[in-house]
């Protein structure tokens, strides 16, 4: 069976696991915006916000703080280079990005006990307050940001897809952030090869050079921007966002189910956003340094 085969065959045994789950515990129906079970959450307290020379922290009460890298600006290759034999049509062509912009990203996935703190209730499917939280809509996600924006007095948001990729390759040009060697995944990813198909609890791993843990496999992220396959083709290389309009939103990172090669730092996943499953996740940014 060829590599693309077998991500065929693997997407659609993430898709089944989902429709499965969903028939199961009503988290993946194709829920619309208006209709979000956390519109009747409660108010969030006033968040302390601590900053530190390269990070920044949020204290959420009751032993739950949410931890932030400092992102540089600067600037890198997007996408993958036709050398890369994993490569995927959408990763091409590999161009030149500017992040003009310094930024703060999540150190971690947003975790269960984060996200109950600021929405009231946790729709995970694998529980453990310290696991990524999952079975969450982009829409979900962009209430999360929302709300910590308000009780914190920060502007919080979901990355931008060349936001997340340029954060995710910590200064690398590889494959993944370590380098180009998938026997190395296993030391700072979960994935198909050692996460006996669930997620696992955030920072389980080795952290990338910028403290960033998670940044491949555990959970998908999404993205702020819409899908667009023409994307690269088209978007100017200085802080670009996503096409102005589409009908999925972008998920990066691979995840628990995912083979070595759906985890690197260019692999583009696309999901409706409207969807929760139990294979995708978020982290956001903290801008304004």
């Amino acid at each position: 069976m060829t590599g693309r085969s077998l991500r065929a065959g693997k997407i659609g045994m993430l898709r089944a696991l989902a429709a499965a789950i969903g028939a199961a515990v009503l988290l993946v129906a194709l829920i619309g915006e208006e209709q979000g079970w956390w519109r009747s959450g409660p108010p969030l307290p006033q968040v302390k916000v601590t900053e530190g020379e390269k990070s920044l922290a949020f204290d959420l009460g009751g032993g739950t703080v949410m931890k932030f890298s400092l992102i540089p600006a600067g600037k890198f290759l997007m996408g993958s280079p036709e050398s890369d034999t994993d490569r995927n049509e959408d990763e091409a062509p590999q161009h030149a990005v500017a992040i003009t912009r310094p930024f703060y990203l999540g150190a971690t996935e947003v975790t269960q006990s984060e996200f109950e703190a600021v929405m009231g209730a946790n729709p995970s499917y694998f529980k453990g307050a310290a696991g990524p939280v999952e079975c969450v809509s982009w829409f979900d996600a962009r209430e999360f940001c929302r709300r910590l924006s308000e009780a914190s007095g920060q502007t919080v948001r979901l990355p931008t897809e060349a936001e997340w990729e340029w954060a995710c390759r910590a200064g690398s040009a590889a494959r993944f952030s370590f380098g180009d060697d998938d026997g190395d995944l296993r030391e700072f990813a979960w994935y198909d090869q050692n996460s006996f198909s669930a997620p696992h609890p955030v920072a389980g791993k080795k952290p990338d050079a910028r403290g960033l843990f998670d940044m491949h496999g555990n959970v998908w992220e999404w993205c702020a921007d819409w899908y667009g396959d023409e994307y690269y083709k088209t978007r100017a290389g200085v802080d670009p966002a996503g096409p102005a309009s589409g009908k999925m939103r972008v998920i990066r990172g691979g995840c628990w189910a995912n083979f070595p090669w759906d985890c690197r730092s260019a692999v583009r996943g696309r999901e409706d956003p409207r969807r929760r499953c139990p294979y995708i996740g978020f982290r956001v940014v903290v801008e304004g340094y």
